[in-house]
């Protein structure tokens, strides 16, 4: 007479298993189980040793005290929708470790069921992705500042370049090259300036250890060249220019020449008027640089994203990459410089403050 087959795996308890049980404690870092209920009724070593919770503090549910504040309240209603259906359950959550930080766990949660098809228990382990997680985050961070720099290369160059291209063309139809020469070179060495300055770029991102290449310079005469380096996109434009005081500082005038080239950029390109003002005030310890142009009510939270990478309004009414403002931010912040915008009677203005 054969003795009676054993009952399937899913009606026996892990403990019931030896080798799966120390399988599982071999690949995961907290072994768990729960009543039907989803209430923990019986002690995890491993939980414990993990997190250093008391037996007292994980018992119910008081394992989600253990977990991120941030992540309580999404991975609770996870695993009580999991209870109510019967279903397998599987949340990843920052959980409390020994050490004193929270890391990343996958939590997966099995039923165990009766002869009757109904749910005795739960058995589940949380396994550690902390360093996976981690390191994807890094790689996506890298391949944003990869993006941002080959929208900058796109951005900054466009500027200078066109200069360069439009007064070849002028010479090339019998215009005096005289004249124009000098704003070549100007632009080739504004767009040299740029390229160089993205090899530091690259290897500290944008305003983080940013180096600079300080040396006197007149703030009013940075506008000129990049006023003159900007006339054909200024075509059918009133520029009005304003200057009062001392305009020099020491800084960094390849940065500085970007800083103006993005400002009066962003005026031309999103402007609703006919004019663009350029003020450069140097009164005080700080040389003001304010860049001003007729602008339509702007939509509510639009401000506040002017200065991130990337970032549009809604409706889509800010056309383009959104790297222009985000680029003179950075570099208003690695002169240790104040950067600020209002929108009022129609006229949007931003003011870069430099200290000398």
């Amino acid at each position: 007479m054969r003795p009676p087959a054993p009952p399937p795996p899913e009606l026996l308890h892990p403990a019931e298993h030896p080798r799966f049980e120390a399988l599982v404690r071999a690949t995961a870092q907290a072994v768990w189980t729960a009543d039907a209920e989803g209430r923990v009724v019986e002690d995890s070593p491993s939980w414990r040793s993990y997190t250093g919770q008391s037996w007292e503090a994980f018992r119910g549910l008081g394992w989600i005290d253990a977990l991120h504040p941030d992540d309580r309240e999404r991975a609770q209603q996870v695993w009580l929708d999991a209870v109510a259906r019967g279903e397998g359950y599987e949340v990843e959550y920052r959980l409390w470790h020994h050490s004193g930080v929270y890391r990343w766990t996958v939590a997966r949660g099995a039923t165990v069921k009766g002869p009757d098809g109904e749910v005795v228990e739960w058995v589940g382990c949380n396994w550690d992705v902390d360093e996976m997680k981690r390191a994807q985050e890094a790689a996506d961070r890298a391949a944003a500042f990869h993006q941002l720099m080959l929208g900058v290369v796109g951005h900054d160059l466009r500027g200078p370049l066109g200069a360069i291209q439009n007064a070849a063309e002028l010479i090339q139809r019998g215009a005096a090259p005289d004249k124009l020469v000098p704003r070549i070179q100007r632009s080739t060495r504004r767009a040299l300036a740029i390229l160089e300055g993205l090899i530091d770029v690259t290897q500290h991102q944008l305003g983080d250890g940013l180096r600079l290449q300080r040396s006197d310079c007149d703030l009013d005469a940075v506008v000129n060249d990049v006023l003159a380096e900007l006339e054909e996109r200024l075509a059918g434009r009133e520029v009005r220019r304003t200057r009062t005081g001392d305009a020099v500082g020491v800084w960094d005038a390849a940065r500085v020449g970007q800083i103006v080239a993005n400002l009066i950029g962003n005026a031309v390109q999103h402007g609703s008027g006919d004019w663009v003002s350029v003020g450069v005030h140097g009164d005080g310890p700080q040389v003001r640089l304010s860049v001003s142009n007729p602008a339509a009510d702007l939509p509510p939270g639009l401000i506040e994203l002017l200065f991130q990478p990337f970032k549009r309004d809604d409706a889509g009414s800010t056309p383009g990459l959104g790297l222009g403002l985000y680029i003179v931010s950075q570099l208003v912040d690695a002169h240790g410089g104040t950067l600020d915008a209002t929108h009022r009677d129609g006229t949007l203005e931003i003011s870069v403050g430099l200290p000398r």
